[in-house]
């Protein structure tokens, strides 16, 4: 009891006291982001921020909304809870991938496309908008391009095709309009269109490939970047492979790289387990951990918005954006959303519990322990 009153003391101490200047803090719930488990984030109109989590897709424009599945309708429902990706088109569509399934929101309903027909593998793996095209790479079925109408698979190992047949993620070269596919271990490939032709080549010799790909985006100079657990690499058209930046550099206790994206003055910001990293021009320019107020040094998702907020998620305590020259709000401290369930639901992807005590005190307790960086013995 008294170690439940000293984090209590310490929590109302917490909402009490400004974090690090720019940190936003959110902790799941109900009326707040759905979950620490983000998949992926696309900017959406009139500011709007849209998170794919593996607990329904949430949605930020200065108040959150959350859109979980519901029972009737597909047509004015989410296909499931666990989404994938997120990307809107170049008419303003939101497409929303699933582990069974893709759908297209034009605002007011859902189309859903789960035909094997078009889509050879049903598992949405990455979404990636291209002038009027949408780019979607599902399973270990390769890519497909949607194009005014019509569905084309690119077939894994065709020719024409990525010699792979999983794409993790894709990006898009926005100097030179190129897309570019990336698979963890069988290459970067790139659509040339050149000579009136659509096909993939890789990019590199196989003798040069980079193992190990987990990422990769538009770069902000001009070409794309991508990372693995150890390096994040550039790439510009007609140039060499440049390393960037390696886990080496960084800070004490970080071993890999979980994540990585950019923001509109260049600065390369990298979610490691060791904190948040900006780095520009060979050197750090920005460092966050535990110690300010993010919750814990462990970070698996960062992206960068429109609005140059970098947002970033770790396990069972926050969700959050830093920007620079911003008031420091208080951090809320509220009970993890635990959504209700209709009957005779379909069988959904589990959304693993990472509290150790399901209770509204756990839940406080782990994230007085996050941000503090305390350890206090169990009695």
């Amino acid at each position: 009891m008294h170690r439940y009153l000293i984090l209590l003391f310490a929590g109302a101490f917490i909402l009490a006291t400004p974090v690090c200047a720019g940190l936003v803090l959110f902790v799941p719930g109900s009326d707040s982001v759905s979950t620490t488990g983000i998949r992926d984030m696309a900017d959406g109109p009139e500011d709007t921020v849209i998170f794919a989590t593996d607990n329904a897709r949430s949605e930020y424009n200065g108040t959150w909304s959350i859109h979980h599945w519901q029972f009737g309708d597909i047509e004015k429902s989410p296909l499931s809870d666990f989404v994938t990706a997120v990307e809107c088109d170049s008419s303003g569509n939101l497409w929303i991938g699933y582990p069974c399934g893709l759908q297209v929101y034009n605002g007011s309903s859902y189309t859903t496309i789960r035909d094997q027909q078009l889509l050879k593998n049903l598992a949405v793996n990455d979404l990636q908008a291209r002038r009027e095209e949408m780019w979607v790479a599902t399973g270990n079925a390769g890519i497909h391009r949607y194009f005014r109408g019509a569905w084309t698979w690119f077939k894994p190992h065709a020719p024409g095709s990525p010699g792979c047949y999983t794409v993790r993620e894709m990006a898009v070269d926005y100097t030179t309009g190129r897309l570019y596919a990336a698979s963890e271990n069988s290459g970067l490939w790139v659509l040339d269109e050149s000579e009136g032709t659509t096909e993939f080549h890789e990019l590199f010799d196989r003798g040069q490939r980079i193992s190990g790909i987990h990422g990769i985006g538009s770069d902000i100079f001009g070409g794309v970047f991508f990372y693995n657990r150890t390096h994040l690499f550039r790439y510009r058209e007609g140039g060499d492979v440049e390393i960037v930046f390696s886990i080496a550099e960084a800070p004490l206790g970080s071993n890999e790289i979980n994540g990585a994206d950019q923001t509109s003055g260049g600065m390369y910001v990298i979610a490691t387990d060791g904190g948040i990293s900006g780095w520009q021009d060979g050197s750090f320019i920005l460092h966050l951990d535990r110690r300010d107020g993010i919750g814990t040094n462990l970070v698996k998702f960062i992206a960068v918005d429109t609005a140059d907020r970098i947002w970033f998620a770790n396990p069972c305590h926050f969700v959050g954006y830093y920007r620079e020259d911003s008031s420091a709000p208080l951090i809320p401290v509220m009970p993890a959303y635990t959504p209700e369930v209709a009957e005779n639901l379909p069988e959904e992807p589990a959304v693993a519990d990472e509290t150790d005590d399901p209770t509204v005190i756990g839940q406080i307790i782990g994230s007085i322990r996050g941000v503090l960086g305390m350890v206090i013995p169990e009695s």
